[in-house]
């Protein structure tokens, strides 16, 4: 699975704010179509990616914002169908593709 990028000093993620804040205003008005997060290594390896979002967010004491951007992006990204009837199985291979 992927490693979440995290800034290394504060001028790189002051920098980074406004384009995580352009892209979270473009995601919140996309059409959902989201799929159910898989069963097995796939959705645990996205529900882990989640969980580093909100530990990175709990040990900054609330203070890292962007955590909470990533958090309400990152299911648009990745369980976002690839074709309006796609299959579970087809789903579970879209997520695990864009998780690597």
């Amino acid at each position: 699975p992927s490693q979440l990028p995290s800034p290394t000093t504060s001028q790189q993620r002051d920098s980074a704010v406004p384009d995580l804040i352009s892209v979270y205003d473009e995601v919140v008005h996309w059409k959902k179509t989201l799929f159910k997060i898989p069963t097995g290594a796939d959705g645990k390896s996205f529900v882990v990616e989640v969980s580093k979002l909100l530990e990175r967010y709990v040990a900054s004491g609330g203070a890292d914002a962007t955590s909470l951007y990533h958090l309400a992006i990152l299911p648009s990204l990745l369980l976002q169908k690839a074709a309006p009837k796609s299959s579970c199985k087809d789903n579970a291979a879209h997520l695990r593709r864009r998780l690597s």
